[in-house]
């Protein structure tokens, strides 16, 4: 869990309640869903091939039931930081970046960015460069985010309060 430097922690009043810093994990990938998406051919189309993939009608994991569309999925690796920036740069930097072709899938599947955000203390946060939110744009995604709270601190105010320290 990211923490204030240990001297300004020391120099702190006892019962100081420490919140903000940057997310402590995050991963991103490339989902493209379609009922008739042939998983080979998005791998043809766009250069690379997917992290995962499945088929319309393949088992589903949990049981009796079939997936109801096929999916493309390519995973960027998983940061322990808020380094999504980094994410979106790896996953179009092996893709092509010619805007028709993407404009064309876009017109036939469903296409996002899933970043899942996993934080270990409340008031976690991140910044998205203009370029990575162009690059999206560009592309015609959509940034669907995803966020999970592992940790144990709750915050004891209510929804309006600003936090205050203990005294």
């Amino acid at each position: 869990m990211n923490r204030p430097p240990r001297k300004l922690v020391k120099s702190a009043p006892k019962g100081t309640l420490w919140i903000g810093g940057p997310i402590d994990n995050c991963k991103l990938d490339l989902r493209i869903y379609g009922a008739d998406l042939v998983p080979q051919e998005i791998t043809e189309t766009l250069g690379h091939r997917p992290t995962k993939y499945w088929m319309k009608g393949d088992p589903l994991p949990s049981g009796p039931r079939v997936r109801q569309q096929s999916a493309w999925f390519l995973e960027a690796p998983e940061t322990k930081k808020a380094e999504i920036d980094k994410q979106v740069t790896w996953i179009f930097s092996r893709l092509t970046s010619d805007v028709r072709i993407w404009k064309k899938l876009g017109r036939k599947f469903k296409m996002k960015l899933n970043a899942i955000i996993y934080l270990e203390s409340w008031n976690r946060g991140f910044d998205l460069s203009s370029a990575s939110m162009a690059e999206i744009s560009r592309r015609g995604l959509t940034l669907d985010f995803d966020i999970y709270f592992y940790g144990k601190e709750v915050p004891k105010w209510r929804a309006g309060e600003m936090p205050r320290t203990k005294k």
